[in-house]
């Protein structure tokens, strides 16, 4: 299991952040980075602003329901995820995330 990961911010400046077990992805930026405007629907999979970039790691696939707010979403590429909805149960790979939008 990794004890850390990477995020690149907004600015293109990279930090890392610890892995909190059961907490979200978007809980720990938001908590580590508070990044303006991030995660406005506390998880409820409504807002799109906890979007990211997964560029390096093995996260489930989306549900249905996340790809339904991902269809709303501003510059949504193959890699975008509601960071929301990302866990690190069973990560064992490096983990890169870049922030959205």
């Amino acid at each position: 299991m990794i004890k850390e990961y990477q995020v690149i911010d907004r600015d293109e400046v990279t930090h890392t952040i610890p892995v909190e077990e059961g907490i979200s992805v978007m809980e720990s930026i938001r908590n580590h980075l508070q990044p303006f405007g991030w995660g406005n629907c506390g998880g409820s999979m409504v807002c799109s602003t906890c979007h990211v970039y997964v560029t390096k790691g093995n996260f489930e696939e989306p549900c249905e329901e996340e790809q339904d707010v991902l269809d709303f979403a501003e510059g949504v590429q193959p890699t975008s995820r509601l960071g929301c909805r990302l866990f690190f149960e069973n990560q064992k790979d490096d983990v890169l995330i870049k922030l959205g939008p």
